[in-house]
């Protein structure tokens, strides 16, 4: 099973922030599905049925967020925790002590941002009770380069209030 590992700053597994589209497809092996997402500045690159999302901004084109979806052909770490196979209430417990997350989001609760690390989670529903199965872990994961979520980007044609 692969094993994507989340480095804050840095990337999700080989895929880094700041890189280009050559050199993510060369650290991902196999080419991209290729699509326009809506406000983004150029086509998002996709791997594991979509699952793996390549965002890029600029020009020339750098990779400003990276996202991925729960899925069975890999999993994502981070410090050794298993972001998907996490209840999202300890998830979000765990994540606070390292950074606070925006109690302000209005759709908190199905998203959970953590501006000063810029790093996200979404779920699409939420858990009804305590034994709902469904809702009880999130759905994705994303992490933006330096000021994506904490809005602190000096570049034009953002896209990080999508």
């Amino acid at each position: 099973m692969l094993i994507y590992e989340i480095n804050l700053g840095i990337g999700i597994g080989s895929v880094r922030l700041g890189s280009s589209p050559p050199d993510v497809r060369a650290a991902m092996g196999v080419a991209p599905y290729r699509f326009n997402r809506r406000l983004a500045g150029h086509a998002t690159d996709a791997w594991h049925g979509s699952a793996f999302q390549v965002n890029y901004q600029g020009y020339p084109p750098t990779v400003d967020f990276i996202e991925l979806a729960n899925s069975s052909e890999f999993r994502v770490h981070y410090k050794g925790i298993d972001v998907f196979a996490t209840l999202a209430s300890d998830l979000v417990a765990r994540l606070s002590a390292e950074a606070p997350y925006d109690l302000h989001h209005r759709e908190l609760g199905y998203t959970y941002f953590f501006p000063t690390i810029e790093l996200s989670l979404w779920r699409q529903v939420m858990p009804e009770s305590d034994d709902d199965p469904i809702g009880r872990f999130f759905g994705a994961v994303g992490l933006g380069i330096g000021g994506y979520f904490s809005g602190q980007r000096n570049d034009v044609g953002s896209n990080a209030a999508d």
